[in-house]
């Protein structure tokens, strides 16, 4: 009798833990499956310049000398902090800009200034350097354009680009060589940073930030608000 008792309960044990690991094993497969299918429960964290959320007001941000197109009577003046090693920042040149300023451009001011990020791009710094180089000759939009259309960012390389698009060699290189601007971009990091941006591209309306590469319909929503609909 003592011997068919402690059989029953070593068969019934090794029961519960054959039916552990089957559940273990379907709970697992089941939570594989919503971790991999697209729209399981696993929350993907956005890129760090795909911010979200309401803008931030900051009211009027100073854009006086600084690049723009546009005239400075028009009654919306958007300002980007921008860094020309950032892929953000370039997806904004390639898919956004193109088409605010093809749809409103008679109508708005655009002016850029400088928020480059060292820790994560290392030839920014020198980079929007080489743009207010190139402001002081005239052809910054030009210049603007070439580097973000760039491969590489090296100092080499900005000096290259400046005789690309028509500048004044001796000058643009004393210039960035004896880092002339780096007082005006640090400048442009701290107000960006007292603005309230913490990536790039930092885009301001009419002083409200606009954080990260949005898509050209969340300009115009308040673009149009501002200016009545876009234009005939």
């Amino acid at each position: 009798m003592t011997d068919q008792s402690v059989s029953i309960r070593i068969n019934r044990s090794h029961l519960y833990a054959a039916a552990g690991v089957v559940a273990g094993f379907v709970v697992g497969f089941a939570a594989a499956a919503l971790l991999f299918r697209p729209g399981g429960w696993t929350r993907r964290a956005p890129p760090p310049a795909e911010a979200a959320g309401p803008p931030i007001e900051v009211g009027d941000i100073p854009t006086a000398g600084r690049p723009s197109r546009g005239a400075e009577t028009a009654l919306v003046t958007i300002v980007e902090f921008t860094d020309y090693q950032c892929p953000f920042c370039r997806r904004h040149f390639q898919a956004t800009l193109p088409a605010i300023l093809a749809v409103y451009g008679p109508r708005i001011r655009y002016v850029v200034r400088n928020y480059p990020i060292p820790s994560l791009h290392p030839d920014a710094p020198k980079a929007a350097e080489a743009a207010e180089c190139s402001h002081d000759q005239g052809k910054f939009w030009p210049y603007h354009d070439r580097l973000f259309r760039a491969a590489d960012l090296g100092q080499p390389s900005l000096k290259r680009y400046a005789a690309e698009v028509g500048l004044d060699s001796v000058a643009f290189n004393r210039c960035l060589d004896t880092g002339a601007k780096a007082q005006l971009v640090a400048q442009d990091v701290r107000d960006a940073r007292n603005y309230g941006a913490r990536g790039t591209p930092a885009i301001f309306v009419n002083g409200r930030l606009f954080a990260g590469a949005r898509p050209f319909e969340v300009f115009a929503a308040y673009l149009d608000s501002l200016l009545s609909g876009p234009a005939p």
